[in-house]
């Protein structure tokens, strides 16, 4: 018989607060100026992806 594993969405969201958190202690006082604005926009940028790998992907799957 098939095991289907079911991904938590608990777990998905412990990956968000983890990157978001690791966001905001790399701008804190920085020095260089616009340093911490290009981290910023860039976790920024990788929260979308990240949710398409743990969370859309995942669930196309499982509908296939």
């Amino acid at each position: 018989m098939t095991e289907i594993r079911r991904s938590s969405p608990i777990g998905s969201l412990a990956v968000m607060s983890t990157l978001f958190s690791m966001a905001l202690l790399a701008s804190g006082d920085s020095g260089g100026g616009g340093g911490g604005a290009i981290l910023q926009l860039g976790i920024l940028l990788l929260i979308p992806f990240a949710m398409y790998f743990f969370m859309i992907r995942p669930q196309r799957r499982r509908t296939r």
